[in-house]
């Protein structure tokens, strides 16, 4: 009790920056900390002071006189008796950490000029960390009047590439970058200042070579005062002396770069049949036989020994996102070696030009065609689902399983042998948007589309429960060229993937709906989120009911990484710096967009060709992917158009942003960004 009595009425302790209590994180939080590290350093830190977490407390308790009295103190002297204007920010103890900044969870005040509104501003940081239940500091600092501010990396954050500096810049302070306002304009630079690549953006302003210098010098030095690459805010003052106004460490997965070992992983060749992440069930369904299929494909093809494909998983999911081992499939660029100077085609295309003359090519697309009429029986010979009992329908599980395995083992193997491009132009999706199109004109709606045609699934992703609804045609062209009996085997096969995948999506929502009878499931859509063991317990009479998995949000993975311990995705830079592969010809410039929905016109920049793309393909003026090959689905249906598309160009989604305008050449692989005069305000 004495104790508590004593601190109620000692001093409301404040801590002076340019103190060495100001050193204690866990005293003034990380960000104060930091700062005043900095300082010591000889950093341009702006001075201040904080109120430390056990002020905040009692502040947050209710503030007597005694308190009153020493903030009013405290707040004449940092504003010279209310002539200077200050900023209140958090500095809580959980912020600016190596493994997460937490940024922009806590509030910050700028602007506090009398001393009421400063009592507020105090206030309102400390209830800011309740939320989260973390404790706060409250950082003191006088406010500068910037005339430019932003943010450095000293790191490339995107391409995880040691030895850049990336710097984002923008008129007035570095408050309108870091709180999503503006764009800004980003510089990579060289560690010496030197500029790599100029990207304008919105609220963005040049810099001098001289800023971009003195930026990379204090980036610099702040790595070297803190012994890692730091993620930094900084400021120009109307003088134009530069300022540090934050410091903490990049927690990008580049600092567990050196713990990321194992093969190079990315989502673009298989994301055209798996765009989505999977649920627990459709990764147990369908997983398995893409990778099966694929691990017989690459060991019919010679591409791995039976040692090699059996020790390489080839295919994981990653946050629900299956993705295929890019170096095992041949489509990332030759690694260096005497050799390779002599050869500098790529791994996937040596194996093609391996096997032009030899028998497998010869003979695939006759057994291609004889699986199609294999998979066409099968697929005819299922009778209605209601029809079946529990063991037929996992009977139906079981065949689908095994024939997903052999379409995918000769969809990949069509791939890897065959020229078709150059004797087909109609794809599944182009022939799906032909008959999308007369269903549409005929006034059906998506079930009796469905019904008419079911090749049109290829324009849907494959999913467990309700349908998709097919997209609207509306406003665009659907005078599409190609028939169904035009399709390659590569593409018949695809189709019927695709159906194999609807299949054992229905023999799901059937099972679902019997749990839901017994009482075992509230909805039969729920059974999504139980994997295969966890069903098989819980269709036992009695079995105690799992805990559904949820479904992982939709993440965007990096086009190439490699995994560290835990299994967290870590970037691996790729070659190039910009330029892809062309798909389909012509040149377009306009403006870039990064939302289908808003595409129009534009030039639509993603990751990978969704097959949903398809839909949105004919109004758009060009498309660019940072993944895929000119053949793939999107990219031939783009040559029917006449849209010009790039695939394979390098970190596109991070270097063309929404707003910019390119010029996209379909024939060389080239998308350059127009370069517009940019004023400072």
């Amino acid at each position: 009790m004495e104790n508590t009595l004593f601190a109620t009425l000692a001093p409301l302790r404040l801590v002076p920056l340019h103190t060495d209590g100001a050193l204690d994180a866990a005293v003034v939080g990380a960000k104060a900390a930091a700062i005043a590290r900095a300082d010591r350093r000889g950093l341009p830190a702006v001075d201040g002071f904080v109120i430390p977490v056990e002020s905040c407390e009692r502040i947050a308790a209710g503030i007597d006189s005694a308190m009153q009295d020493r903030l009013f103190s405290a707040w004449a002297e940092a504003t010279e008796d209310g002539v200077r204007t200050l900023i209140v920010r958090s500095s809580s103890p959980v912020e600016d950490g190596e493994s997460s900044s937490m940024a922009g969870m806590f509030l910050s005040v700028p602007d506090v000029d009398t001393f009421p509104e400063f009592v507020t501003a105090v206030q309102d940081v400390i209830r800011s960390a309740a939320p989260w239940d973390a404790p706060m500091a409250v950082l003191v600092q006088r406010q500068l009047t910037l005339a430019l501010g932003g943010v450095g990396f000293g790191v490339d954050p995107i391409a995880q590439r040691a030895g850049r500096i990336v710097v984002a810049v923008a008129a007035g302070g570095a408050h309108h970058i870091v709180g999503g306002e503006v764009a800004g304009t980003t510089y990579r630079l060289s560690l010496r200042g030197r500029s790599l690549s100029y990207e304008p953006g919105t609220g963005g302003a040049r810099l001098t070579r001289r800023q971009r210098h003195d930026l990379a010098r204090l980036t610099r030095a702040a790595a070297h005062a803190f012994g890692c690459p730091q993620d930094i805010e900084w400021g120009i003052d109307l003088d134009g002396v530069l300022h540090l106004l934050q410091s903490r460490p990049v927690t990008t997965a580049y600092l567990d770069r050196r713990n990321a070992r194992g093969p190079i992983y990315g989502a673009g060749p298989i994301a055209e049949t798996f765009p989505e992440p999977l649920s627990p069930l459709e990764a147990d369904l369908w997983v398995p036989a893409l990778r099966e299929g694929l691990r017989d494909a690459l060991r019919l093809a010679g591409a791995g020994s039976q040692a090699v494909l059996e020790r390489n998983p080839a295919l994981l999911v990653v946050g629900g996102q299956p993705v295929v081992d890019l170096d095992l499939l041949g489509v990332l660029p030759l690694k260096g070696g005497f050799f390779a100077r002599f050869d500098p085609r790529p791994p996937a295309r040596r194996l093609r030009m391996a096997w032009r003359v030899g028998r497998l090519k010869l003979a695939e697309p006759e057994i291609a065609s004889s699986v199609v009429r294999h998979l066409d029986v099968l697929l005819a010979e299922v009778p209605a689902l209601t029809d079946l009992d529990a063991a037929q329908l996992l009977g139906v599980w079981a065949r689908s399983g095994e024939a997903l395995r052999c379409a995918h083992a000769h969809e990949v193997l069509c791939g890897l042998l065959l020229d078709e491009d150059a004797a087909h132009n109609a794809t599944g999706a182009g022939v799906a948007l032909r008959m999308l199109a007369d269903g549409r004109r005929l006034g059906l709606d998506d079930v009796a589309i469905v019904a008419r045609s079911p090749e049109v699934h290829a324009l849907t992703a494959p999913r467990i429960g309700p349908a998709t609804p097919l997209p609207h045609l509306a406003d665009l062209d659907v005078g599409w060229r190609g028939g169904h009996d035009g399709l390659s085997p590569r593409e018949q096969l695809r189709l019927r993937v695709r159906w194999l995948h609807e299949l054992t999506a229905l023999v799901a929502m059937e099972l679902g709906r019997r749990l839901v009878a017994r009482g075992v499931l509230e909805h039969a859509e729920e059974i999504r989120s139980f994997g295969l063991v966890e069903l098989d317990r819980l269709s036992r009479v009695g079995a105690r009911r799992p805990e559904p998995v949820v479904p992982p949000e939709r993440r965007s993975l990096p086009a190439a990484f490699r995994l560290t311990g835990d299994g967290r995705p870590v970037a691996v830079a790729q070659a190039g710096t910009g330029s892809g592969v062309g798909a389909s010809g012509g040149t377009f410039s306009g403006v870039v967009t990064h939302d289908p929905a808003e595409s129009v016109g534009r030039v639509l920049v993603v990751r990978w060709l969704d097959p949903g793309l398809a839909a949105v393909l004919s109004g758009l003026g060009a498309i660019v992917a940072e993944t895929g090959s000119p053949l793939s689905h999107l990219a031939i249906l783009a040559r029917e158009q006449g849209v010009p598309c790039v695939v394979a160009s390098s970190e596109a989604v991070e270097r063309f942003l929404p707003g910019q305008t390119v010029t996209v050449d379909g024939r060389t692989g080239s998308v350059e960004l127009v370069e517009l005069e940019m004023a400072v305000a």
